[in-house]
């Protein structure tokens, strides 16, 4: 495979307001979303609140087959 170097392409800046699959982002202390059956819950909201928003805090508890969790802080 060959790839094409091109020169002068600026990088875009990140504003961090894209929409993800989760809205973490948008979720208020107390607030609470169910996860889909068999998603890890705890690696997907750790990862966006270290990268995102480090001095918030998410718990998840077991329902069902599936995970809830919980924005505690």
């Amino acid at each position: 495979m060959t790839f094409k170097i091109e020169k002068g392409v600026p990088v875009p800046v990140n504003t961090g307001k894209g929409k993800g699959k989760y809205p973490w982002g948008e979720m208020e202390v107390g607030d609470s979303i169910l996860m889909a059956p068999g998603v890890p819950a705890n690696g997907v909201y750790q990862g966006w609140a270290k990268r995102n928003k480090p001095e918030w805090r998410f718990t998840s508890r077991k329902e069902g087959n599936a995970y809830r969790v919980w924005r505690i802080k």
